[in-house]
C-alpha cells in the first residue's frame, strides 16, 4: 500500500520489551515525582547494600578450639 511505513512495527507486532519500555517512558513522563521517589529508593537500597557488605563480623581469626562458620 502507498504510505505504509515498513520499518515501523505495529503495536501487535512489538516485542514485550518494546511494549514495556514504551509504557514505562509514558508513565514516567506523566509522573515526574516518581523519578525523585525512585531515585531516593535506589539510593537507600545502595546504602543498605554497602553497609551489609562492610559488616563481616570480628576481624580476629577463629581460634583452633572453636568451629567458626562451618557449613556441612
Amino acid at each position: 500500500m502507498t504510505g505504509d511505513r515498513h520499518d515501523a512495527a505495529g503495536p501487535a507486532r512489538r516485542t514485550w520489551r518494546q511494549k514495556m519500555t514504551a509504557w514505562l517512558a509514558a508513565w514516567y513522563s506523566r509522573h515526574p515525582g516518581t523519578v525523585v521517589i525512585g531515585g531516593f529508593l535506589l539510593l537507600v537500597a545502595a546504602v543498605f547494600f554497602l553497609i551489609g557488605q562492610g559488616n563481616n563480623g570480628p576481624a580476629e581469626p577463629c581460634p583452633p578450639s572453636k568451629v567458626c562458620n562451618f557449613v556441612r
